[in-house]
């Protein structure tokens, strides 16, 4: 995946709107391309450390860096300046990004205005501003999926709604929001994986909030149940499956055995809840919600129900003999 520096900077700044920023050089630049998702250390530039150089990299300068530069500008110019354009010239920076407050070397803003490296300097703490580069960076290029269905938030459990066409996945949805809970997407709903093995999901950025009901039309839920009603992203903690009532198979009456589904290389239990006229389908999603919070807590209601009746019978045995 590639992100333009034109779209990074245009995208960063509408997330982080009170933030500024000013290109110091290397306005023609902003059609490179930032080819990874980790922050590079200009270090490695000044060195030509070829193992850890790559086209299209985002780089920081830090106060730490101007201190080094300035050593090995005073200790040896001429070898610095090759090292800079040999390096800008094999492996050209997609971007550099300075702190406030941080004026760069004369040397390095020259070079970057020769080959046109935009130097941009964005009006923020360094640690501050690097977490919040490497969070967005994250989020563009993780891998991601589309899936139909609807993602909402049932006690703080984040649960994909899937199923056929017309099994009753927005009605669902819909009651759950009438009960309190909250929307992140309806009908597509976009999977990103995340660092530390998360799945967070989210919806289309043109229509993200409204809703498909049958019969009604499109709703604006944020409109009709209030900003409380909806959210932008969520953890994906389980995914429920609704499928229409199958009289030839037997659907699990105990629980005692978990399903499970890969999504995007990670492990997401899976909960299938057969549809019929007259079962309370919200109903049963906020139960699953509840039990899947309490599994997660280390409490197994199945496998409680199953040990009593273990203990039990095997008491019933020994009086028996």
């Amino acid at each position: 995946m590639k992100l333009i520096v034109y779209d990074f900077l245009h995208l960063f700044f509408s997330k982080h709107n009170l933030l500024t920023f000013k290109i110091l050089e290397g306005t023609r630049g902003t059609k490179n391309f930032i080819t990874s998702d980790s922050i590079a250390s200009i270090s490695s530039i000044f060195h030509k450390d070829i193992e850890l150089l790559s086209k299209g990299l985002l780089y920081f300068f830090d106060q730490n860096d101007i201190s080094l530069f300035n050593r090995l500008e005073n200790e040896n110019h001429d070898s610095l300046y090759n090292n800079i354009s040999e390096t800008f010239e094999m492996f050209p920076p997609a971007i550099v990004v300075l702190p406030e407050f941080l004026e760069p070397p004369e040397l390095f803003r020259n070079l970057c205005k020769k080959y046109q490296i935009p130097l941009i300097r964005i009006a923020e703490q360094p640690d501050i501003l690097k977490k919040l580069i490497t969070i967005f960076l994250e989020d563009r290029f993780a891998p991601s999926m589309t899936v139909h269905g609807d993602l909402v938030e049932v006690y703080g459990m984040g649960l994909l709604i899937t199923g056929e066409s017309g099994i009753g996945k927005s009605e669902a949805a819909l009651d759950l929001i009438r009960r309190g809970h909250r929307l992140i997407s309806d009908d597509i709903v976009v999977i990103k994986r995340m660092s530390g093995n998360f799945l967070f999901g989210t919806g289309s950025h043109i229509a993200q909030h409204f809703m498909e009901v049958r019969g009604v039309g499109i709703i604006n839920v944020p409109q009709l149940f209030g900003v409380a009603a909806v959210r932008e992203k969520k953890r994906i903690d389980a995914k429920i499956l609704l499928e229409e009532w199958n009289l030839s198979h037997k659907y699990d009456r105990l629980g005692l055995i978990d399903k499970y589904e890969s999504i995007l290389g990670i492990k997401v239990p899976v909960i299938v809840i057969p549809v019929r006229p007259g079962r309370n389908i919200p109903g049963i999603i906020e139960t699953s919600a509840l039990n899947l919070r309490l599994k997660l807590s280390g409490i197994n209601s199945a496998q409680t129900l199953n040990n009593i009746l273990v203990k039990w019978m095997q008491s019933e045995k020994n009086i028996d003999l």
